[in-house]
């Protein structure tokens, strides 16, 4: 495996790889690091002064999270 990962792993298709965060994130360690990860994306706000890089990078941030929680959620049959 190299520092980005294995390529074969990058060749599973994404109902296997939604399994396998289906299978991290459906514990009470997953949900604790899910719930943390929520907290300091969708529930942080910032003030009239942020820059616009700033709230982009808050905006990726965000996304990357949706994406994992999806995942989970479609790992885990919903």
């Amino acid at each position: 495996m190299t520092r980005l990962g294995n390529r074969k792993e990058a060749s599973l298709p994404i109902s296997e790889i939604a399994k396998s965060f289906a299978r991290v994130f459906n514990s009470n360690d997953g949900d604790r690091v899910i719930k943390h990860l929520r907290s300091i994306t969708f529930e942080r706000c910032f003030g009239a002064e942020a820059s616009e890089e700033i709230l982009r990078f808050s905006e990726g941030q965000k996304a990357l999270v949706a994406h994992i929680e999806a995942l989970i959620r479609s790992g885990s049959g919903e």
